[in-house]
């Protein structure tokens, strides 16, 4: 079974969990780290979804899954798509509003959270090519 990978945000001492794989290995993947099995299945994305970002809110759980690993420019572009989710949620859950005051902090957060979610992309390449 595959991993979730964590990304830590330091400065929100928070975490988002990233899998790229199946839905039903990402729903084994969150009840081995610990979320109950009626919370994992809440995590159910369409068939053709290309991704999907979800916040379990009970267990505090940020989660942006792929079918697959991003390697098309479209995947990219729906990474970027699922990365927004998770940053506008993840900072109205801390009471930013995105305005033109907050919107440093949604930009710094998303090009942070790209940077991260692309390293584990690149180590998981070279992986393959060992």
């Amino acid at each position: 079974m595959k991993e979730l990978h964590k990304i830590s945000i330091p400065i929100y001492k928070d975490t988002l969990f990233i899998f790229f794989g199946s839905k039903k290995d990402c729903q084994q993947a969150l009840m081995k780290n610990g979320m109950c099995e009626e919370e994992a299945r809440c995590f159910n994305p369409s068939d053709t979804s290309q991704g999907y970002f979800i916040y379990f809110e009970k267990d505090g759980v940020y989660l942006i899954w792929m079918p697959e690993m991003p390697e098309k420019i479209a995947h990219y572009g729906v990474l970027v798509h699922e990365i927004f989710h998770f940053v506008y949620r993840f900072l109205a859950e801390r009471g930013l509003v995105m305005n033109d005051s907050s919107e440093e902090a949604y930009t710094y957060l998303a090009e942070y959270t790209f940077n991260e979610i692309d390293n584990y992309v690149v180590s998981l390449r070279e992986e393959k090519k060992e």
